[in-house]
């Protein structure tokens, strides 16, 4: 009865094996955690989440210089079925700038300039306004600056074989 209140709350979010996820509402909430922010999450100390980032046990994100986690990883690693970004972020179709965009990923402005620059992260430019759409970060962000977990790794293969 319990779960099928949260369930029917418009915030809430189900992931696919029917695990209730705290509801997240905006981008912001759902943006790229630092390693402090990961293990203040996880209830760890920094030195763990950086065993589980080493041992491959938690996805990351490599970002120019800095490792990000993504707070879909982190209830994935805590939970047994994985959590897709959509599910988290609510509205992939809303649109960032450089500002917005760096506090997504929690990288510096200079930065992201960088990522449009020198790697094609994918953008829209309109005069001298550059614009990012959230679901084309995404996508990006996982073909291009996510670094698996192993036990990812051996599933995707698995499949494919």
């Amino acid at each position: 009865m319990e779960q099928e209140h949260a369930s029917q709350h418009s915030g809430t979010v189900v992931s696919d094996g029917g695990q209730i996820l705290p509801p997240l509402h905006t981008w912001m909430e759902a943006r790229l955690k630092t390693r402090d922010e990961a293990a203040a999450f996880l209830k760890v100390s920094r030195q763990t989440v950086d065993r589980l980032r080493y041992n491959r046990r938690l996805a990351y994100y490599q970002i120019g210089g800095s490792v990000r986690f993504g707070p879909w990883d982190l209830h994935e690693l805590i939970g047994v079925t994985p959590v897709s970004p959509e599910s988290l972020v609510g509205d992939v179709c809303c649109v960032l700038d450089k500002r917005d965009l760096s506090r997504f990923l929690s990288v510096s402005e200079r930065t992201i300039e960088h990522l449009t620059g020198n790697h094609g992260l994918w953008h829209r430019k309109v005069g001298r306004c550059v614009r990012f759409q959230l679901r084309d970060v995404l996508a990006q962000l996982k073909q291009v600056f996510r670094v698996t977990a192993r036990s990812e790794a051996r599933t995707s293969s698995l499949t494919t074989a």
